[in-house]
């Protein structure tokens, strides 16, 4: 129930996300996980949920989608999107003052 190789010791959760049309194709070539099941939406979204035990590299490739991806659950893994997005942002308006 991992997403790669990382396997954590818990009971698999219901993962949610909402992909935008202009990446919908990458999910239609490719079964990135043996539970992914999508559901197609009327706007030209998918809806794509896997049975995972762990966050971390999930995380990371969601994050690769950028603004085309939405995780909609469970709640923890919306909050470490949006903790990882908050710290980027500071990246990039704080900038690096080590150089300055």
């Amino acid at each position: 129930h991992s997403f790669g190789i990382f396997a954590e010791e818990r009971a698999p959760q219901t993962i949610r996300i909402r992909f935008s049309p202009p990446v919908v194709r990458i999910l239609q070539e490719k079964k990135f996980h043996s539970s992914q099941r999508l559901s197609y939406k009327n706007d030209g979204s998918v809806i794509a949920e896997y049975q995972l035990t762990g966050f971390e590299e999930i995380r990371s490739w969601l994050l690769s989608f950028g603004r085309h991806a939405r995780v909609l659950e469970p709640t923890d893994l919306v909050e470490m999107i949006r903790d990882e997005l908050d710290l980027m942002i500071n990246v990039y308006t704080l900038g690096d003052r080590t150089h300055d």
